[in-house]
């Protein structure tokens, strides 16, 4: 799967991730929106670079346990990523 970034022109049209600015100690290493529909927080640059981007140990699991199903409804992968790491709700 592509990691999808926003183009320059759709800047701004594509709204923040409702979980990867928490992930890190410097929330803009989370790095410029993208599309909601092929979104998943563990799949971006940042993350897989872990600490050396500031990635904040236990802090993905601990933002999705923060948020709802229906608080994710527009991004699926994010639901599906939430009920692979935490179990159905």
């Amino acid at each position: 799967m592509m990691l999808q970034t926003a183009p320059p022109q759709l800047r701004g049209q594509w709204p923040a991730c409702p979980v990867c600015p928490h992930l890190y100690a410097d929330p803009a290493a989370a790095g410029p929106p993208t599309d909601p529909a092929s979104h998943r927080c563990d799949r971006t640059p940042s993350y897989t670079h872990g600490v050396m981007s500031g990635l904040r140990t236990g802090a993905l699991d601990h933002r999705l346990a923060q948020l709802s199903e229906a608080q994710l409804a527009s991004w699926p992968l994010l639901v599906q990523l939430r009920r692979e790491r935490l179990g159905s709700s």
